[in-house]
């Protein structure tokens, strides 16, 4: 989720997100494991519920159906290399398929 707002004191154009998380399933719990949230994956919302989570009438006792983690069986993961930040996002080495 994101917003872009005007500060009204400096008028300055501020650009703002969120992640929504939800408990990790198996597979993105061995992923995120530490930290100060550990168990958590972002909410993924299936193409099947786009258009509900953007239903402007959607109610906030609704929403909390998309709060439920993705099925493992959706998902694929996969190691990166470690200095990923540094790398161009054309370097085809950035992902390191194994398997």
């Amino acid at each position: 989720m994101y917003e872009s707002w005007r500060n009204p004191d400096t008028k300055e154009l501020i650009k703002t997100f969120t992640i929504l998380t939800t408990g990790a399933n198996t597979l993105c719990g061995h992923i995120h494991n530490g930290g100060k949230n550990p168990g958590r994956m972002p909410v993924i919302i299936g193409k099947e519920n786009e258009n509900t989570w953007l239903e402007k009438t959607l109610k906030e006792k609704d929403i909390e159906q998309f709060f439920q983690p993705l099925e493992v069986e959706k998902m694929d993961a996969y190691p990166v290399v470690r200095d990923l930040l540094k790398r161009s996002p054309k370097d085809r080495a950035v992902v390191e398929r194994t398997g």
